[in-house]
C-alpha cells in the first residue's frame, strides 16, 4: 500500500532547539563578560562623592588657600613662615574656642545665634568689674566666665521648658543682649583698670596668670 502523495508528515521538534537561532554562533555559559558598573551604582559613587565634598569643602579649601599662598612668587616669602602662623593663630583663637562652644548645641541638631553676643557681653562684664571694682584677675576672669554661662542657662532653659525653637530663642537674646552692651558702654570701650596680663595675654609669652 502506498502513502497518498498529499498527506502531510511531520516531526517531532527538539525541545533543546526551540527558540534558538542557528545563523550566528552560539554564547556559552561560561563565558566571561567584563564586569560594569550598573546605573545604581554610578548614582551611589556619586553621591558619596558628593557627601565627601560638601563635609570637607572648607577643609579642601583651607589646604588650597595654604598651597596657593605659599607657592605664590608675592606671598611665598613671607606667608609660610613660623612668625605668620602664630600670628594668625593668635588673631583667630577667639574665634575657635567660640566655635568649640557651638559644637555642643549643633551636635544634638540645634543653632545657638547668641554664642557672639554672649562672649562680648562676658567681656564687657569683666572690663567692667575690673574697671569699677578693681578686682584680682582671677575674679575677674571668673565672673566674666559666669555671666556667659548664666546667658546659656537661660538659653537652655526657655528652649526646653516653653518648647521655643532654638533658632528663635537665641536670634531673641542675642538682639537683647547687643542692646544692653551698647546702652552700658554707650558705644565707648571699657580699658580702663584692666590688668596688664590680661590685656597681653595671648600676644606674648607671659602666662596669665603670673607663677603658673
Amino acid at each position: 500500500m502506498t502513502r497518498p502523495q498529499n498527506a502531510v508528515t511531520s516531526t517531532a521538534a527538539d525541545p533543546s532547539t526551540v527558540g534558538q537561532e542557528t545563523d550566528g554562533p552560539l554564547l556559552s555559559s561560561h563565558q566571561d563578560v567584563p564586569p560594569t558598573l550598573s546605573g545604581s551604582d554610578r548614582r551611589s559613587a556619586g553621591i558619596v562623592a558628593g557627601d565627601l565634598l560638601r563635609q570637607y569643602s572648607l577643609l579642601f579649601l583651607l589646604i588650597g588657600s595654604i598651597a596657593v599662598y605659599s607657592t605664590w612668587s608675592k606671598t611665598s616669602g613671607a606667608f609660610p613662615t613660623t612668625a605668620n602662623f602664630q600670628n594668625v593663630s593668635a588673631n583667630q583663637s577667639v574665634l575657635a574656642v567660640l566655635t568649640l562652644g557651638l559644637l555642643i548645641p549643633m551636635v544634638s541638631g540645634n543653632l545657638d545665634l547668641s554664642i557672639g553676643s554672649t562672649a562680648g557681653l562676658a567681656s564687657i562684664a569683666s572690663a567692667a568689674i575690673f574697671s569699677h571694682q578693681h578686682v584680682p584677675l582671677l575674679i575677674g576672669v571668673l565672673f566674666g566666665i559666669a555671666v556667659g554661662a548664666f546667658v546659656g542657662l537661660l538659653n537652655g532653659l526657655i528652649v526646653t521648658v516653653f518648647s521655643i525653637d532654638p533658632f528663635i530663642v537665641t536670634l531673641g537674646t542675642a538682639s537683647v543682649i547687643l542692646g544692653a552692651v551698647d546702652w552700658y558702654t554707650k558705644g565707648l570701650a571699657i580699658v580702663q583698670g584692666i590688668p596688664k596680663n590680661l590685656l597681653e595675654f595671648g600676644s606674648s609669652n607671659q602666662p596669665l596668670f603670673p607663677g603658673c
